[in-house]
Parts: C-alpha cells; sequence; structure tokens
C-alpha cells in the first residue's frame, strides 16, 4: 500500500477510518455531555494529543516504513517512553499545565515504571 500512496494519504485515511468506527461507541459513551463540560484549556490539551500525539505519531511511523523494512522500523517503538519521559519532565519543570503541579513521588515512580 506504501509503494502506491504517500505516507500522508495512508495517516489520513487511517485517522479518518478509526474515528468514524469509534464515534458510535464515543456516543454511547456520552460524547455529548462530555462535549458540553470543556473548556478551551481541555480542548487545547485534545487537539495537542489528537494532532501531535496520534496523527503526527502516526505519519512519521508510516513515512518510516515506506522507507525501511517494518522490522527496523520496529526497533524505534522502544524509544517511544523515552520521548514521553523527556517531554514529561519538560512539563514539569515548566511548572505542570496548570501551573500548579508539583513532582511528587507517584510522578518519579511512574516515570521508572516507563523506563
Amino acid at each position: 500500500m506504501l509503494s502506491r500512496y504517500s505516507a500522508l494519504s495512508v495517516t489520513m485515511y487511517a485517522m479518518l477510518f478509526g474515528a468514524i468506527l469509534l464515534f458510535p461507541i464515543a456516543l454511547v459513551e456520552g460524547l455529548p455531555q462530555s462535549l458540553a463540560r470543556i473548556d478551551w484549556k481541555l480542548a487545547a490539551l485534545i487537539l495537542f494529543l489528537g494532532i501531535i500525539g496520534g496523527a503526527l505519531g502516526y505519519l512519521f511511523w508510516t513515512f518510516a516504513l515506506a522507507r525501511l523494512t517494518p522490522a527496523q522500523v520496529a526497533v524505534y517503538v522502544n524509544v517511544n517512553p523515552m520521548v514521553a519521559i523527556a517531554v514529561t519532565d519538560y512539563r514539569c519543570s515548566m511548572n505542570g499545565l496548570d501551573g500548579k503541579s508539583k513532582l511528587t513521588r507517584t510522578y518519579f515512580l511512574w516515570r521508572l515504571l516507563c523506563v
């Protein structure tokens, strides 16, 4: 498939079909009520996770699969937790998203678990 279509096209269709398939489940789980309670900060976080964490990550994965073997690309899956830890450390060093978060013992335990 990657030999005929670009990584961007494959990513777009994968995200689109995934959203279409998950939408009915989201409606059953209370999506309309949840959307009514979302403020701008939460909306920004959801968009960040969807665009940066989902679409962009999947785009890079598909881009790599078009150029390398699946075995070579699979090696880089182990880098994902390290990047997540680095981003979390950076955010916590900036006092967290809400400006009140502190580095706690629980945070460090979860960080060790990720490694």
